[in-house]
């Protein structure tokens, strides 16, 4: 009776132990996916963040682009008027 008792102690402690590693292993798991997830998901935000800098750079040179060349066209009609004043003075 006692070496009965024993046996179904020692499986019960077996099968105890086992379920403890098993539910560590599975909540390892899902720690690890979980901060994987995190991972990719703060990637994919700096990624997101990145490319929304980079395209308003790239707004903001088209812009100074432009206005350069505004100002560039609005100079040359200044020149073009000083001459044609200085022209028609001297006539």
């Amino acid at each position: 009776i006692c070496n009965e008792a024993r046996r179904k102690a020692v499986e019960e402690e077996t099968r105890r132990k086992a379920e403890e590693e098993e539910e560590a292993r599975r909540k390892a798991e899902e720690e690890e996916a979980r901060r994987k997830a995190e991972e990719e998901e703060e990637a994919r935000r700096k990624a997101e963040e990145e490319a929304r800098r980079k395209a308003e750079e790239e707004e903001k040179a088209e812009r100074k682009a432009v206005e350069e060349m505004h100002s560039g066209a609005l100079k040359q009609k200044a020149v073009t008027a000083n001459l044609l004043s200085d022209i028609c003075e001297s006539v």
